[in-house]
């Protein structure tokens, strides 16, 4: 699936760089998401998937009157990447067409890459999350279907737990089933 991704509408002022800067924040991005699944019934599976939740970019000026960063430019990219593992509610319609919901949990891993003038550092942060969505499924053939959905991913960080945030999707994928 491949989708795009925006941070819970987060203000630049609100990342928590101290002194006076003057910001822009990049949050939205794509999504790659590679799923497994097994059907339990006609309505009910489960499922094991691979997330990429794409890059954040975060560009600033600071004027160095804070205690963190020099003067001069700032910037910032983060990236989340995870596995998941949860179940899927099938709501069918029709032979064609239904909506289905899902929940589950997301074990996730972040990296924050950060430079400043001539120093550069990196920032790691990990955890285990809810994450939730739902969508509309129309079926295209025995083996196929398209797919629209709505996901939430409730992440929240430790190490970076201003930075690392609630992230909502919106993907358009093919679901190709086994026989």
């Amino acid at each position: 699936l491949r989708g795009y991704a925006t941070e819970n509408g987060r203000d630049p002022s609100e990342i928590g760089i101290d002194g006076r800067v003057t910001a822009a924040l990049d949050s939205e991005d794509s999504v790659i998401r590679l799923q497994l699944g097994y059907t339990v019934n006609d309505n009910v599976a489960v499922e094991f998937g691979f997330i990429n939740l794409g890059e954040v970019a975060f560009d600033a000026v600071s004027d160095g009157s804070g205690s963190v960063f020099s003067s001069g430019p700032v910037s910032a990219d983060l990236e989340t990447t995870g596995i998941n593992l949860g179940v899927a509610a099938r709501f069918p319609v029709n032979e064609t067409f239904g909506f289905y919901s899902r929940t589950g949990l997301f074990r996730w891993d972040a990296e924050l890459d950060i430079s400043n003038g001539g120093a550069s550092g990196s920032i790691d942060d990990d955890g285990t999350d809810i994450y939730f969505g739902v969508g509309a499924e129309l079926r295209m053939g025995r083996l196929a279907s398209l797919q629209l959905e709505l996901e939430r991913y409730a992440l929240d960080g430790d190490e970076l737990p201003v930075i690392v945030d609630d992230v909502n999707t919106v993907t358009l994928g093919v679901k190709l089933l086994l026989d």
